[in-house]
């Protein structure tokens, strides 16, 4: 599963949410204690995860953070919502003290996060995460109204006046730009595998397809030789049955990227070089085996989709592996 995926959800639900405060009294739909939480959760593992793969402090305390007040506000609506539905009294507070609590908590986790915006953006070099700095303007008039001047027009508990509801068309399209430039980001959840997973998923790639062949017998020292002359995209592996003959492996590339990634930084190159031009952190570390065509990283700094469809992880090229009959060479 992408990283992205879970960003592009996390922030999808919040637009969602947003549209229940422009056109609903928030607080007085139990769906809300859904609908937050899960936006919340969805988004702190996001920028954890974005943290984990590029080494940034920032992403990870900002996750810890969003997991942290996030969860406070969801525990305030539930126990505001018990008092509504159910009579249950836990909070002896108003409604407007409720709110100023909610509101400056809210505040707090989405200055941050905005902060997390314009880094993601000049990390990834995705320059439509920039536009999520557009939510900065709901949070200047949603806090000035409801602290500053202390308004009783309170956007989740009433309908809205004409500045609140402007200033929330800021917010939505803060979350659609970071919806978007969170599903457009290419970064696998498993990055790389071990040598031993690698080498076991290939004997079984190649047990399956070729159980089902002609299985002609041919020289050894014919396939090393074809092995030799193709090592770019070629590799000899002895099957688990002992054949008489060593199959081939072949990588082909389906759709091919001009750029690679640099896990530890973020930063994006052209195909070509193995040395981060950002941070100077080794792309992959080299080994003998199957590599990606492409980049020349090896394969197991891939993801694997199916039983032969793989895509690099270095580059984001497409892969598929397939053995190759001996006599069709």
């Amino acid at each position: 599963m992408r990283i992205g995926l879970l960003g592009a959800i996390g922030y999808a639900a919040s637009l969602l949410l947003l549209f229940f405060i422009l056109f609903n009294r928030l607080l007085n739909y139990p769906i809300v204690t859904f609908i937050y939480p899960v936006s919340i959760g969805l988004r702190s593992v996001f920028w954890r995860r974005i943290g984990f793969h590029t080494k940034h402090a920032y992403f990870t305390a900002l996750s810890i953070l969003l997991s942290i007040f996030g969860g406070l506000i969801s525990l305030i609506i539930i126990l505001y919502l018990l008092d509504v539905f159910f009579k249950v009294t836990v909070l002896p507070l108003s409604q407007y003290n409720l709110l100023i609590i909610i509101i400056s908590l809210w505040a707090v986790y989405s200055v941050a996060e905005i902060v997390g915006y314009i880094s993601y953006a000049r990390l990834f070099n995705i320059r439509s995460a920039y536009l999520g700095a557009l939510g900065l303007l709901t949070i200047l008039i949603i806090v000035y109204q409801a602290i500053v001047l202390e308004s009783s027009n309170a956007f989740l508990i009433q309908p809205l006046n004409t500045l609140a509801s402007y200033s929330l068309i800021f917010l939505a399209a803060s979350l659609i730009a970071m919806s978007y430039s969170s599903f457009i980001l290419k970064i696998d959840i498993a990055v790389k595998k071990p040598e031993r997973e690698e080498i076991d998923e290939l004997e079984k790639l190649l047990a399956m397809e070729l159980s089902n062949a002609e299985r002609t017998a041919k020289p050894s020292i014919e396939l090393s030789s074809y092995f030799e002359k193709k090592e770019v995209t070629h590799h000899r592996v002895d099957s688990p049955q002992k054949l008489k003959y060593s199959p081939i492996i072949i990588v082909e590339v389906i759709s091919r990227s001009n750029e690679v990634f640099c896990h530890k930084c973020g930063a994006v190159m052209q195909v070509g070089s193995n040395i981060c031009s950002s941070c100077g952190a080794r792309l992959y570390e080299f080994r003998p085996g199957l590599k990606c065509p492409v980049c020349r990283a090896p394969i197991s700094y891939s993801k694997r989709i199916s039983s032969n469809h793989r895509v690099c992880s270095i580059c984001f090229s497409d892969l598929r592996l397939r053995p190759a009959r001996p006599d069709h060479a």
